[in-house]
């Protein structure tokens, strides 16, 4: 246990194996390996020390769980890891990993009915409501049940989420787009409209590409906004130079955008980092609204395009 708990997994699971060698069976010894041989990858030896615990105690319900967590991803075994998970639940309801873990597999089978299914059953099993609750509400999120979705927010006993992005993130980005979408569609022209739908339709996880601030950007119609204000964006005095030239280059070309900030004289990245320090103050006309809302919109289309 010390050198697991170092972090030495293969330390680790040498010194279960030589303890298994002394004391044959004892199932715990057998969990502990595969624990410690899943860590370092070795899932093959992982599933062989799970199994021998199974063997040695038909009734060992954890052993099964992560029997059926080492094969969750193979397809050729996939029957299998069910078949394990469902032994778990069979011989402990009260357990949460198992529902969690098959719930995920029947979405990977493309059967999400199946898999709403044993959500449901682990929050009617789990004492404390919370297996499969967050898996749930991500689903029903993908099917765009966002109020049934924010009840099952509202009703949990934990914050604990350890998948990403988490329950709440993608629950909260679906609500602002739909009220963003439900706002564009009565004021189609209106600049703050414009903002919020662009960043509804930006906000995601950095390191996912899938061309959003593009779309994102189509929202920002300069015409519409430029209307709106009694002077030009572009050339307003509240507006930092910085924030101008941003804007004109979004607006434009996000590729000239990325372009113009780690170019010219004195970086204009760190220029326009360091005129706009001064996060906490509240806009005080539309245009400093403007520029407060662009500067977060602005950022995040940095991170895309770095």
């Amino acid at each position: 246990m010390i050198h697991e708990g170092q972090r030495k997994f293969k330390s680790a699971s040498e010194a279960f194996a030589a303890a298994i060698r002394l004391k044959l069976n004892v199932k715990e010894i057998y969990l502990a390996k595969a624990e410690a041989d899943r860590f370092r990858n070795a899932n093959e030896e992982a599933i062989a020390a799970a199994r021998k615990a199974t063997e040695i105690d038909p009734g060992f319900a954890d052993a099964f769980v992560m029997l059926g967590d080492l094969l969750q991803y193979d397809k050729e075994r996939r029957a299998e890891a069910i078949s394990a998970l469902q032994t778990a639940i069979r011989l402990k309801p009260t357990l949460a990993q198992p529902y969690n873990i098959l719930g995920n597999i029947f979405l990977g089978a493309k059967s999400e009915k199946d898999a709403e299914e044993i959500f449901r059953k682990g929050m009617d099993t789990d004492p404390k409501h919370m297996a499969g609750r967050f898996e749930l509400g991500r689903l029903l999120v993908k099917q765009g049940k966002l109020e049934e979705a924010r009840q099952l927010w509202e009703g949990r006993t934990s914050d604990e989420d350890n998948a990403y992005p988490q329950f709440i993130q993608l629950l909260t980005r679906a609500e602002n787009l739909k009220k963003a979408t439900a706002g564009l569609a009565q004021n189609p022209n209106d600049p703050d409209t414009l903002v919020d739908m662009g960043l509804a339709v930006m906000d995601g996880d950095y390191w996912v590409v899938d061309g959003r601030q593009k779309r994102a950007l189509a929202y920002c119609k300069p015409q519409s906004i430029l209307n709106e204000l009694s002077t030009p964006v572009v050339n307003c005095p509240t507006l930092c130079p910085a924030t101008r030239t941003l804007w004109r280059c979004s607006l434009e070309n996000p590729a000239s955008l990325d372009m113009w900030l780690d170019s010219g004289p004195g970086n204009h990245r760190l220029s326009f980092v360091n005129q706009n320090r001064n996060r906490d103050r509240r806009p005080t006309n539309r245009c400093e609204r403007l520029d407060s809302d662009h500067r977060v919109y602005v950022q995040r289309l940095q991170r895309q395009l770095r």
